[in-house]
């Protein structure tokens, strides 16, 4: 493994693309948490099964985060990055638009998953309302 703070996050994307869960379940601490639209999954097993329904319904699937945002205290690091996701399946296309959130703490092989969350922005086709729920920190802009 390796010290950097932001191997969890690229490897979680590569394997949900590979379609490998079970070392998607691996990169979670026992207890781990995965909040994926406001569902909680609770430790790598529920996390897994969780995954295995979800990507079930994609042929193909890109998961891609950006302008990550990193901050480590001792064992402990948080993680921000923006979301696209592009899902497929015969004709049937969805895009998402979205932001994880990680709080990871250090092991022995580098960072483990203690909670991560997927907070919806948008997808296309629309998605459900109550999932979108925007950026965690986003405060109203008025106009000049």
């Amino acid at each position: 493994m390796t010290d950097d703070p932001l191997r969890p996050l690229y490897t979680y994307l590569d394997r949900v693309d590979a379609g490998d869960v079970d070392a998607v379940g691996a990169l979670f601490t026992e207890d781990g948490v995965y909040d994926i639209l406001n569902t909680e999954h609770r430790g790598p097993a529920d996390i897994v099964r969780y995954l295995r329904t979800a990507l079930s319904a994609w042929e193909r699937t890109s998961h891609h985060a950006s302008n990550p945002l990193v901050d480590v205290a001792g064992d402990t690091a948080r993680i921000s990055a923006s979301l696209y996701a592009y899902h497929s399946a015969g004709e049937a296309v969805w895009h998402f638009w979205g932001r994880y959130t990680q709080r990871l703490v250090r092991r022995g092989d580098g960072w483990a998953i203690a909670h991560m969350a997927l907070i919806g922005i948008a997808s296309d086709p629309p998605g459900d309302p109550a999932q979108f729920t925007g950026h965690p920190d986003r405060r109203p802009v008025e106009a000049p």
